[in-house]
């Protein structure tokens, strides 16, 4: 399956929370995830060539992901939200899943095999846009009424 522009995940408006620092934080998420995809869209047939760079700007959007996770439980917390249990441990799942990817990716990148390499970020940028679209949309959507403040 092929990861298309027209597919690909950005930011929109629908996706606002009305919570500016976090929605500031989200829209940094998905720029990160339109780097990662442009930088796979130029180099499609020679992403080993470039692997330092998808290294760096995983290593960046996992950094960043733990910033952003840290700041919504605080206000979740903060604001007494009665799902927060159950929000922190939908981010613990997907930090999990994210390391389980980046272990793949470095099996993946020492065994130097293009196609599967290709094939795996092609992959990655499909869980990591439809993930961060529906967390928002769904999970994070769940705290809107319950949160007056950051």
């Amino acid at each position: 399956m092929s990861v298309e522009a027209s597919d690909f995940i950005q930011w929109k408006d629908e996706y606002a929370t009305g919570l500016i620092e976090i929605d500031n934080q989200h829209q940094k998420l998905f720029s990160i995830l339109v780097e990662l995809y442009q930088l796979h869209k130029q180099n499609n047939t020679s992403l080993l060539g470039v692997q330092s760079d998808i290294a760096r700007i995983l290593t960046h959007r996992n950094d960043y992901v733990g910033v952003h996770f840290f700041l919504e439980e605080q206000v979740l917390q903060n604001n007494e939200y009665p799902d927060l249990e159950e929000h922190v441990k939908k981010h613990e799942v997907f930090d999990n899943k994210i390391q389980t990817l980046l272990a793949k990716f470095t099996e993946l990148k020492d065994r130097q095999e293009e196609w599967a390499f290709a094939e795996f970020v092609e992959s990655l940028l499909e869980f990591l846009s439809n993930w961060l679209k529906n967390h928002i949309l769904v999970e994070d959507f769940k705290y809107k009424p319950f949160v007056k403040n950051i």
